[in-house]
């Protein structure tokens, strides 16, 4: 019918993470390849900067801490630092 719709409820972290984990591994799967066509291995990194809004979900955070052994950079404001 064109309006908008509205949705109020709550969402335990567990079950945000439950639905949002298949979105989680796939965005670690470029970060992967990234890694091995640039013949680096997650030892090889200085520092994670995560870029983008969806990079302060704790998932996000985990799974590249997982990928690199490294805690994301936290200096700067994921919004705003790509030029």
């Amino acid at each position: 019918n064109g309006q908008p719709q509205h949705l109020d409820l709550t969402l335990s972290r567990a079950k945000f993470d439950e639905l949002t984990a298949d979105l989680v591994e796939k965005t670690m799967v470029p970060s992967r390849q990234a890694l091995q066509d640039a013949g680096l291995s997650a030892g090889d990194i200085d520092k994670v900067i995560l870029v983008g809004g969806s990079t302060r979900i704790p998932a996000v955070q985990d799974a590249v801490k997982k990928l690199t052994g490294k805690d994301p950079f936290k200096g700067i404001n994921p919004d705003e630092c790509v030029a």
